[in-house]
């Protein structure tokens, strides 16, 4: 709830950015980010059932998260067209992964995953990876400085973050046999559920492709970026980073 309140109370810093008698350009954009995580180790997996076996399971995994994401901004030039300052609307779709890790485990392409216990029996399921993916609507704010002579080929440096609040989710669980895909819901039911909200932060270099003044390409290198989220979800991120393309458009 109070990353809703702060989405609704930068609201008013879009149509204030076009404001202005110094340029104003739209910048529909896309991108994609990549993130690394801890190898997860969760109760309700084992690399083996066996009870004299004690592989540490998150040896046994790797986790994966990435995410891709469409929207549209309004950038701002202040300061005689040295900074730039943005924000927009945003849809990222995100995907977290744990998948069995064959080059430092054993052979076996699956791990075992505790379906439920009772008492002294307790079900187990094959699984080769666990899939979550994930919506969110969210509202970018970035500044962008641009410190030198404008010209045909620039680069330009980024600050940023984003804001974001979770609008759809899907669980997905590749089983080792397939019949086994009526516990899906039950699966889906075990894992930790996704983050209702997360924020993102960024540095980068850009590159832009354009006449002064003008509609331009520009294509944006984030490094390092890094999430913060209020829980830990199916993944514990750390840090990455990612790319962005955009055109800039002039109003």
């Amino acid at each position: 709830m109070k990353y809703m309140l702060l989405l609704l109370m930068l609201l008013p810093a879009i149509p204030a950015c076009l404001r202005a008698q110094e340029p104003v350009y739209l910048m529909p954009e896309t991108g994609i980010r990549f993130i690394s995580c801890e190898p997860p180790e969760k109760p309700y997996i084992r690399g083996n059932v066996e009870p004299d076996y004690y592989e540490f399971t998150r040896h046994a995994l790797r986790a994966l998260y990435y995410s891709n994401h469409f929207g549209v901004k309004a950038e701002k030039r202040v300061l005689h067209d040295l900074i730039g300052i943005a924000a927009g609307f945003r849809y990222t779709r995100s995907e977290a992964s744990i998948g069995k890790n064959t080059y430092w485990s054993s052979p076996s392409d699956y791990f075992y995953l505790r379906l439920r216990q009772d008492g002294t029996e307790t079900s187990y399921l094959r699984v080769k990876e666990l899939k979550q993916v994930t919506g969110y609507l969210g509202i970018p704010l970035e500044i962008r400085i641009y410190p030198y002579t404008p010209r045909f080929f620039n680069v330009y440096y980024t600050v940023g973050a984003d804001f974001n609040v979770l609008v759809s989710q899907k669980t997905d669980a590749v089983l080792y046999t397939p019949s086994m895909a009526k516990y899906n819901d039950a699966i889906g039911d075990l894992i930790e559920k996704p983050w209702t909200a997360f924020a993102a932060a960024h540095l980068g270099v850009g590159f832009k492709l354009g006449k002064p003044g003008k509609t331009a390409v520009m294509w944006e290198i984030a490094v390092p970026a890094a999430l913060i989220a209020p829980k830990d979800g199916l993944v514990t991120p750390q840090a990455g980073g990612g790319f962005q393309l955009s055109v800039r458009i002039p109003l």
